[in-house]
């Protein structure tokens, strides 16, 4: 099938020959009107002669017939995804650095359990922070392996686990490279490796209970 850069090149051709160009587009539409995107349809309805019908009424009768579940399995799959590693990004600035946040420890913990010593303040605040950011990648990885598994569906479980720990492993370093922009933050190879240990937890945790789920549904 064409792809949608081709088919948007068309749309900028069809609308200065649109003669020409609404029959090669109607062949795409019914052979591939299955498997069309919002963007064929775009093209379509600009390229199609509308003499009697208006564009508009056009557009909305091509994305009517247009099948819109890809589109809405990819939101299902990688929102998720995105609103976490956007959250871990935020995590990554200035209000989250160990200088805020070791203030926040030592107002309220002195309040809960006032025999703590200012050090043993300091070291859980260093623990908290650390399994912060096992934590954040844990989940990364859960909820990557759930949208690669998705996506591939026909396919074994090792290319799933193997792309969710080898994003988990680049984000995590980029998402370190930030901070050593950040004037208050540092890049860390200690806490590369942490997140890294939590998104190959994550993974495998996640690979684990998919191979317990098949095991289950289908018994020897």
């Amino acid at each position: 099938m064409p792809s949608p850069g081709i088919n948007v090149i068309l749309c900028f051709i069809g609308g200065f020959f649109p003669q020409h160009t609404a029959a090669y587009m109607n062949f795409i539409h019914y052979r591939y009107a299955n498997r069309s995107s919002i963007l064929n349809a775009f093209a379509l309805a600009l390229t199609r002669p509308t003499r009697s019908v208006t564009f508009a009424k056009a557009f909305r009768r091509r994305m009517a017939s247009t099948d819109r579940r890809p589109i809405t399995e990819f939101f299902w799959n990688w929102a998720p995804v995105i609103l976490w590693a956007s959250l871990i990004f935020v995590f990554s600035t200035e209000i989250f650095s160990a200088a805020h946040t070791a203030g926040i420890f030592e107002a309220l913990l002195p309040q809960l359990f006032p025999w703590l010593s200012a050090g043993e303040i300091q070291r859980i605040h260093a623990v908290t922070r650390k399994l912060g950011h096992f934590s954040e990648y844990f989940v990364l990885a859960l909820l990557l392996m759930r949208a690669l598994r998705n996506e591939i569906r026909n396919e074994s479980i090792g290319r799933p686990l193997l792309l969710s720990i080898v994003f988990t492993i680049l984000y995590a370093a980029s998402d370190e490279f930030h901070q050593s922009f950040v004037p208050s933050r540092s890049a860390s190879v200690f806490d590369v490796m942490i997140d890294t240990t939590g998104g190959i937890c994550g993974t495998l945790l996640s690979y684990l209970r998919n191979h317990r789920t098949k095991t289950l549904s289908n018994p020897p």
